[in-house]
């Protein structure tokens, strides 16, 4: 049976799933962080407390004092779900580079959107709009998305002008000041953004949380962030 299944919690915390080919650690790590500004959090997967030992101290305690588990996931532990699912899942890019457990890509990005099948009108998904394949698999779905985009058409943060910004407000975040390089983490960060709008954080204490993220440091016992499925 699937580890997920197993570990199912019917305790008061949330969960927030991520899953991506790539940046999950980092951005499971950012999204903790700026979360931890408004909400006792905690963060499982590759990095963090195991998951099975949340459940298993919440079951023994009967209580939980936090408020979310962000948990990272890959495509081998989504892909045969069978009633996990969780309170918000983040989609952040699927592309071509993980291929060698799989048949074929299609069976691959299948894997991925396993992870929203049980997922109704209470829950809610953020997903790069940017991303063809998610987009597609997307709008077979039948439960409440947010998309995020580099573009401020299809985004409530975006990038112009080397910044991360939001039509909301006067805060922004220069890419310069980013450890951390690249298109795709860039746009991991609008995905954790958008989340945490949705949660009601405002602007100023997103942007605040973004600027101090220590963005280099991905998984933070080694500095080292390991690509996983």
């Amino acid at each position: 049976a699937n580890s997920l299944d197993k570990n199912i919690s019917n305790k008061d915390e949330l969960i927030i799933s991520i899953t991506g080919t790539n940046g999950k650690t980092t951005t499971v790590s950012c999204l903790h962080k700026m979360l931890s500004k408004k909400f006792n959090v905690i963060k499982s997967g590759n990095i963090g407390i195991p998951f099975s030992k949340i459940v298993y101290e919440e079951n023994k305690n009967m209580i939980t004092e936090n408020d979310f588990c962000i948990l990272e996931l890959s495509s081998f532990q989504t892909e045969d779900i069978e009633k996990f699912k969780p309170k918000i899942a983040l989609i952040l890019n699927i592309t071509e580079d993980h291929l060698d457990r799989y048949d074929n890509f299609t069976s691959y990005y299948r894997s991925k959107m396993n992870l929203l099948k049980n997922m109704g009108k209470d829950d809610f998904i953020v997903y790069n709009c940017d991303d063809e394949i998610i987009s597609k698999e997307i709008n077979k779905i039948n439960v409440p998305c947010i998309g995020y985009s580099l573009n401020k058409e299809h985004s409530q943060f975006y990038l112009e002008d080397n910044k991360i910004k939001s039509p909301s407000s006067e805060n922004f975040l220069l890419i310069d000041d980013c450890k951390l390089k690249g298109v795709h983490n860039i746009s991991n960060f609008i995905g954790i953004a958008t989340i945490a709008k949705k949660l009601d954080m405002n602007d100023e204490l997103i942007f605040s949380s973004l600027k101090e993220l220590n963005l280099g440091q991905a998984n933070f016992t080694s500095g080292i962030e390991y690509t996983i499925m």
